[in-house]
């Protein structure tokens, strides 16, 4: 359902207040809110794009630098993770319409591979696919593990995300 007139755009500098409210208002704790700053602390970030409507962010996607590790060397990829919309906003086609806008952005910046972990009956409708991650060794066990390949060569490897994920509940 999509019955929003929301802004879509990448994240500016003036924004980074309420993207940390924004994850703090959808999560139970702060874990995600301090995920999103410590990646842009560390200069991870590949894309953020948020969700505007009047003149209030109202939802939030990350994509951050990771890397998977194959026989040939290191493989630079891309997270998606984390995405949140505030509680009165949810369903209402936004955490989808900054996916998307994160997707775009990432194919025009040359990416090869992005994984995600989330729900498997959400995330495929993006073009995540369980199959594509099934090469890729997770460093989580029981979580919904999908890939979306953008280069066509199949990637194989362990999964290494950077050490703010270490510190995610």
């Amino acid at each position: 359902m999509n019955n929003t007139s929301a802004i879509v755009r990448e994240e500016e500098a003036d924004d980074v207040e309420a993207i940390t409210n924004v994850h703090r208002a959808a999560f139970k704790t702060d874990a995600e809110a301090n995920l999103v700053a410590e990646l842009r602390d560390e200069g991870l970030i590949v894309a953020s794009h948020v969700a505007i409507e009047g003149d209030r962010i109202v939802g939030h996607a990350l994509y951050s630098r990771m890397y998977v590790d194959t026989d040939d060397g290191a493989v630079a990829a891309v997270a998606l993770g984390p995405i949140a919309v505030v509680p009165d906003r949810q369903r209402a086609g936004l955490g989808g319409a900054v996916i998307r806008a994160g997707l775009e952005a990432t194919r025009a910046r040359g990416e090869v591979l992005i994984l995600v972990l989330g729900h498997p009956a959400y995330y495929p409708r993006f073009g995540f696919d369980p199959t594509v991650a099934e090469r890729i060794a997770a460093p989580w066990s029981g979580l919904p593990w999908m890939g979306m390949d953008l280069h066509g060569d199949p990637i194989s490897g362990r999964a290494r995300y950077p050490e703010p994920w270490s510190r995610l509940d």
